[in-house]
């Protein structure tokens, strides 16, 4: 940027001057020679001396202004260049001279220094020890990218350079460079890959040593195992084709080859340019010639001349996928027996490095409690710690699982006069819990009462096992002359208070009994109501009733069962309902809601009880807990064709296929024909959509 400030500044000193020299100019001319000072126009037809200076004066002005732009442009355009078989030929320098770490040639000397600070520049940093190899990385809006070039048929020592290289940046997206690797023909010569479809060459090209490996073993050793490699580029072979193929880590690394060399004029200028596009995913290729003034038209033959039996017709103009912000992502899986974790249980998508803060929570169902006690991290990482929260860092796919304890609920009770050492509370599971009546001064204690079924009992000390929800446990003591009366307690499930049991309780008592939903994983049991018998005889459907006692008392309380149904969406579109709780035995339609220019591929997942039409999924008996049902939305793919009576259009003319949604600029230039030229004057758009207007570019 400084260098940019500068070179603003030094053209001001020929700007303003010529500015300034020309004002001058037409203020003489206007005053000299008007019609009034002047009444005889000169009949001067030209003047040699003027002519040399405003030719040779402009030429030397741009001279001044060209020589330090492009040193400027040297300095910010970050560039490499990878060696040839013709670079490397037994006994030659010639590429270490002018493109070696330390260049010594006259026209290269000081290549990788920037003029403006004497320094290397900041994006190129460094070569293998041998000099042929090297690397540059260049960042751009906060994301860094390496070009890597490569040795022609990479010898092992800059092998070895090379994975050291991306081994020290994992993270840095990286495209390699190198001369020889996808193949001219299928056939089992030299240029060939001898399995008679595209693919690498079945050999190096040129073996000038032993260690010199194939471009199979390049792939094997440096792509992919390194994540962050993401294209291959060659030349040599006169073809442009490109394959696709996938990593170690599962996403795709793009082979691109292109050469123009058979092409007459040993290539016609024909330039490969990558446009990069994040915010899309895409890369879009296209095939330029500064030389011609056009891209390149696969309907020409001098544009595929010498092309073998591997060339594709569009090999020249074409777009690749490349997922910039997730290539990194590891899974993170979250193992629970219980749901009160973050993240959520199930596999979650993060970044490598990323750091995680995991933490657990307790879980209370009805008088249960599930308390996190730690957690283990196994998989590419291997970790544990105890507690309810940690922070990792995701590196490599990994599995947390929590470890949990139960706890449950203990209720004691008195009645009469006294109390009890112990109150209530949570005790964990399994542990057995001592219990000591203590009557009032007076009073006596009489025996224990309540939910005491397999209690160990020594006279006013009560041993109670939590082996489940516990209570009311009674201590009874003597009072007075209040009559005390039998409840009874009816449940199928513990989640009611007081828990399922015989108790004691004075006459006059109010005592409030109450029932919660109880959920064993994705079934739950809800309250439908109460019934009462005996002293009093009541019925409802609440989840809580007050009774006065009056006499022995029965309460029975009535349930029904839901199981939980579980859909999600992929793709561009939602599921209702995503989470939705039935009743045992009844039906539940589920229904996906693509978006614009989407449509609903597949149901998926967990659908062997229903059956898909269309949008829809339908279950028409709930017997179990089900899901995921997972809905599978794409968006639409369109074709545009462009029509023109010309070739300098672009996109070129033809069909392309695009998905919905998709923004496409296109231009026109005009078109020689010797002294004559045909010029764009306007455009139109018909079919899905209709639009029209003049001049030679638009969108749609």
């Amino acid at each position: 940027m400084e260098g940019v400030r500068w070179f603003e500044n030094y053209t001001l000193w020929f700007i303003i001057p010529i500015t300034l020299f020309v004002l001058a100019l037409l203020v003489i001319v206007v005053v000299r020679f008007r019609e009034k000072a002047n009444p005889v126009p000169s009949k001067t037809s030209h003047n040699t001396a003027i002519e040399v200076i405003w030719t040779v004066g402009p030429v030397l002005i741009l001279l001044f202004i060209a020589i330090p732009s492009f040193n400027l442009l040297n300095a910010q355009l970050a560039y490499g260049t990878c060696p040839g078989n013709h670079d490397i030929a037994s006994g030659s320098n010639h590429y270490i001279e002018r493109f070696g770490p330390n260049p010594t040639h006259s026209s290269s000397v000081g290549r990788w220094i920037n003029p403006s600070t004497n320094q290397v520049y900041d994006w190129y940093r460094g070569s293998s020890p041998r000099g042929y190899s090297s690397y540059q990385i260049v960042p751009v809006n906060g994301r860094d990218f390496m070009f890597m070039h490569l040795d022609h048929d990479c010898p092992d020592e800059d092998m070895a350079w090379a994975a050291s290289v991306l081994s020290a940046h994992p993270q840095v997206l990286t495209m390699i460079t190198t001369h020889n690797y996808l193949a001219e023909t299928g056939g089992s010569g030299v240029f060939g890959t001898g399995t008679g479809e595209r693919g690498y060459t079945a050999q190096p090209n040129v073996s000038l040593a032993p260690d010199r490996n194939k471009p199979e073993e390049v792939f094997n050793a440096l792509v992919k195992p390194f994540n962050q490699v993401y294209m291959v580029i060659c030349g040599h072979m006169f073809a442009i084709y490109n394959l696709e193929k996938t990593n170690s880590a599962g996403n795709t690394v793009h082979e691109v080859l292109c050469d123009y060399q058979s092409l007459p004029n040993g290539g016609n200028g024909f330039l490969r340019v990558m446009d990069f596009r994040p915010s899309e995913n895409k890369i879009y290729n296209s095939t330029y010639s500064p030389t011609l003034g056009r891209y390149v038209d696969p309907n020409l033959a001098a544009d595929r001349q010498g092309m073998l039996d591997l060339h594709n017709p569009n090999g020249g103009e074409f777009v690749l996928d490349l997922d910039f912000d997730h290539r990194f992502d590891n899974t993170l899986t979250i193992a629970s027996s219980y749901s009160s974790v973050s993240p959520a249980v199930g596999d979650h998508e993060i970044a490598d490095g990323t750091p995680v803060v995991v933490s657990a929570s307790n879980q209370t169902n009805g008088l249960t409690r599930h308390r996190p006690t730690g957690w283990t991290l196994s998989g590419a990482q291997i970790a544990s710690g105890a507690g309810a929260t940690a922070t990792i860092v995701q590196k490599g796919d990994a599995t947390l699982t929590w470890s949990w304890s139960t706890d449950y609920w203990l209720d004691t009770a008195t009645v009469g006069g006294g109390i009890v050492s112990t109150g209530d509370g949570w005790q964990a599971a399994g542990a057995n819990v001592s219990i000591q009546a203590q009557p009032d001064p007076g009073s006596s204690f009489l025996q224990w009462s309540g939910d005491i079924a397999g209690c160990s009992i020594d006279g006013g000390r009560i041993t109670v096992p939590m082996d489940r929800p516990r209570g009311p446990v009674t201590a009874v003591f003597s009072a007075g002359s209040t009559p005390t009366y039998a409840v009874q307690v009816m449940s199928d499930y513990f989640s009611v208070n007081p828990a399922p049991a015989s108790y004691a309780y004075e006459q006059g008592a109010e005592v409030t009994f109450s029932a919660s939903t109880f959920t064993d994983g994705g079934t739950r049991f809800v309250c439908t109501g109460y019934q009462l018998s005996g002293a009093s005889t009541a019925s409802g459907s609440d989840d809580e009733v007050t009774v006065t006692i009056t006499g022995d008392l029965a309460v029975t309380w009535l349930w029904k069962t839901q199981h939980r149904v579980m859909a999600n969406a992929s793709g561009p579109g939602v599921v209702e309902p995503a989470v939705a709780w039935v009743d045992a035995g009844e039906e539940l339609v589920l229904t996906g809601a693509p978006e614009s220019g989407a449509a609903l591929v597949s149901w998926t997942g967990d659908t062997a009880d229903g059956i898909s039409q269309g949008n829809s999924f339908s279950i028409a008996v709930v017997n179990r807990p089900m899901g995921p049902v997972a809905a599978t939305f794409a968006v639409g793919m369109h074709t545009l064709t462009i029509v023109s009576s010309e070739d300098t259009v672009t996109p070129v003319a033809g069909p392309l296929v695009l998905p919905h949604g998709s923004v496409v600029q296109f231009s026109a230039l005009p078109h020689l024909s010797g002294s004559s030229r045909k010029v764009p004057s306007a455009w139109a758009v018909n079919g899905s959509q209709t639009s029209s207007g003049n001049g030679p570019e638009g969108s749609l």
